[in-house]
């Protein structure tokens, strides 16, 4: 036979779950977009580095990252040509 619960548990519990949930999911959405952040970073720093060993000048690096964060093309971007890189990349 199963013993009984008292109904002052079963508030507890329900308390918990009503105001926990929100608590929980609200921590779940910081870990995920620190994570998010995090490989955003490192995939800017990668660009940055193969851009760097390519030759390409510190205002051309500036514009790709404006572009990439912005998520669109800068106004001026058709007017400008890429320059070729100085050095050629290493295979």
């Amino acid at each position: 036979m199963m013993p009984e619960i008292p109904s002052s548990v079963i508030g507890l519990v329900a308390v918990c779950c009503i105001l926990g949930g929100p608590f929980v999911i609200g921590i779940i959405a910081v870990v995920v977009k620190t994570f998010e952040s995090i490989l955003r970073t490192r995939s800017e720093t990668k660009l940055k580095l193969q851009m760097i060993q390519r030759g390409f000048t510190a205002v051309e690096i500036e514009r790709v990252c404006k572009t990439s964060a912005s998520g669109k093309a800068d106004a001026n971007s058709a007017h400008w040509q890429p320059v070729a890189p100085v050095k050629p990349a290493k295979v």
